[in-house]
Parts: C-alpha cells; structure tokens; sequence
C-alpha cells in the first residue's frame, strides 16, 4: 500500500512538472513571438503613427573623408544613432576620418530631397571627449525620419563608447577599452587590445579576439558567437544559441538560452543555468554552480566538479589522465550510470555514488533527473 502511495505521488510531481514547463515554454515562446512583432513594428513606426516607412520616397547624402583633428587631449569618442549603422576601424593616426551617409524618408521625394539639405553631422567636444550626432532638428510634416549610416577611421589609441540601432555595428583594432551597444543588427566586434564590455539584442554577434577582459549581455540574439577571448569572459544570455571557443580565462556564465556549445575554457566554469542544452568540451579548471531544466553534457574535463541541479540529465565525462578523485554524487527520482569502480546504492527515492579519496572532487547533487559519470 505504502509502495503504491509513493507511485502516485511521483506521478502527481511529474505531471506538475509538465504542466509547468509546458507554462513556461508557452510564455517564453509568446514573448519571443510578441518580441519579433514589436521589432518589425519598431522599424516601421519611426514619427506619429506613420507606418511604411522604408518603401517611403527618399533622398541620400554622401560626406566622405571628412577629417576631425583631435590631437592628444581627446581620449574617447561617442556615438548614440538612433537609426543606421556605425562601422569604426583603429588605425595609428591622430585624427578622425569621417564618411556618412543620410537617408531622409518622406511623403514626397521633393520634401525629401529638400529637407536632407538643412542636415548635418556635427562635432561636440567635453573635456576628454568628442560626440558625434546628427543635428537634431524639428521634422516638418511629412517628414518621417532620417537614417544615418557612419563610416570611421579612428586613432587606436581611443576610448569606444558607442551606441547603434536598426543597423549593422562593427568595431576592429582598437588597441584599448571599449563600450558598445547594439540593437536590431548584426553587430561585430574584432581586435580589441583592452576590455570589452558588449550590449546586444535582436541581432547576430560575433567576437574575435579580445585581448583582456569581456563581458557581454545578450537577448533573443539568432546566434552569438564568441572565440579567442585572452581574459576572463563574463556572459550574460538570455534566448540565444551560443558558440563559445578558445577562452583563455575563466568563464562566468548566466544562461536562459536555447543553447550553449563550449569549446575550450583554460579557466573555471561558474555557471547558473536554465532551460538551456548545453554541450562542449575542454574546461580545464572547476566547475561549479546551478543547473535546471535542459540537458548538460561536457566532455574531458580534469578538475574539480561541484553542481546542484533539478530537472536535468547531467553527462560529465572525464580525461582519462584524470585520476585521484573523490566522488559524491545523490540523485532524488533519478539514476545514477558510471563506469568509475563504485557501486550506486538506493536509498528510499535516492541514489547515492560515492568513493576514493583523492584531492579532486566530484561533488553533484540532483533532483528530478539522471547523471551519468563516466571516464
């Protein structure tokens, strides 16, 4: 009697649980939908209640090779464009060489055209700062927006604060710190000699080489894509597939994503994960944090392991130099599998795996799934 009580209460957790992730899949698909929707409303609706606009009559005005001498005392440059692209290349010189294209969108390709020739970018300098904007002025009716496309060559030396939308944002070989934020577009980050700090959303991002530290925020991104990172990477994603390769130090990862592939982390992996598929290889230092709801599966690792999970299967798989280990892991509704030369003992609910007496330690504790260690 006491067996069959025990049967239905397992089964009355599981359909909880079904019911749960089935509420929470609804929402986070809903919200991605509702996300996708807004954006395409977003590139619309640009004045008012004026919808259209990119099929809208249009005039465009080139600048190019504009120079801006800036000499020692400039250390930063900022940009916040509301609506276009933004490409900016390091390169050693000690002034700025600015092209730009405007596009003004209007009900008449007369007002357009007419309109484009009262505006320009302009410089405004701040102590150690120089911004660059478009010379904001009021839209006459009918005038529904205005596009602006820059293209830089900038001193390497320079501080990056830059901020885009609706646009494609590209950075490369800058030798110090940058900042930058990006929306709606694709946005690529090359060669940067000092920090990274990367803000990005709707968009594709792919970063290459950073040669100190990175931290990166991402939502609902088609996919990012990181590799050869020399520093620490700290990563904060949320509905993304993510690419992660060649990380040179450690790697503090904070996910809700549809996935993450890993591929080489010579630090340690401090993770808080949830619903997300996440696979790789090669973390040579520790691992440690709180996993739920997904799968997780990493291969050749060598070092200590301490996670506690819920709702999970866990696939840890270890080099086989890997040696001198002590073993602890429990699973409650769930199986133990390994081919390490420990028997799983059952415990009520529970399965327990334990043994050696090395200095490394495989530490897992799980609810509501399998673990699987093998090496």
């Amino acid at each position: 009697m006491r067996k069959k009580w025990i049967v239905s209460l397992i089964i009355v957790a599981v359909f909880l649980l079904m019911i749960l992730d089935i509420k929470h899949n609804f929402i986070r698909n809903f919200e991605r939908l509702y996300r996708e929707l807004e954006t395409e409303s977003l590139r619309n609706l640009i004045e008012g209640d004026h919808e259209g606009f990119y099929h809208d009559p249009s005039a465009e005005l080139e600048i190019t090779d504009q120079l801006i001498y800036i000499g020692d005392e400039i250390k930063e440059l900022y940009i916040d464009n509301g609506r276009g692209s933004i490409e900016i290349r390091g390169e050693e010189r000690e002034d700025i060489l600015l092209s730009y294209k405007l596009t003004v969108y209007a009900a008449s390709a007369e007002l357009a055209e007419s309109f484009i020739k009262e505006l320009s970018i302009v410089e405004n300098t701040t102590e150690e700062r120089l911004s660059l904007k478009l010379e904001r002025k009021e839209f006459p009716s009918g005038v529904y927006g205005v596009v602006v496309d820059y293209d830089l060559s900038v001193p390497e030396r320079l501080f990056l604060d830059i901020r885009n939308s609706y646009g494609k944002l590209g950075v490369e070989n800058i030798a110090g710190d940058i900042a930058v934020k990006n929306e709606y577009g694709h946005s690529q980050i090359t060669d940067i000699g000092g920090r990274a700090v990367i803000n990005s959303q709707y968009g594709k991002l792919t970063v290459r080489n950073i040669e100190s530290n990175l931290q990166v925020v991402t939502r609902y991104n088609t996919l990012v894509d990181i590799a050869h990172i020399r520093g620490n990477l700290n990563l904060d994603i949320k509905y993304s597939r993510t690419k992660l390769a060649d990380i040179g130090g450690n790697l503090d990862l904070k996910a809700d994503a549809d996935s993450v592939d890993i591929d080489g982390v010579k630090g340690s992996l401090e993770i808080n994960a949830k619903y997300t598929n996440l696979t790789g290889s090669g973390v040579e230092g520790k691992i440690r944090g709180t996993i739920s709801y997904g799968q997780f599966d990493l291969y050749q690792l060598e070092n200590d392991i301490d996670l506690k999970a819920s709702y999970i299967d866990i696939g840890i798989h270890l080099k086989d130099s890997f040696d001198g280990y002590l073993v602890y892991c429990e699973v409650e509704n769930g199986d133990i599998r390994s081919n390490l030369p420990y028997k799983a003992e059952k415990e009520n609910r529970r399965q327990i795996l334990s043994g050696g007496d090395g200095e490394k330690i495989i530490n897992i504790v799980s609810k509501y799934g399998d673990i699987r260690l093998y090496k």
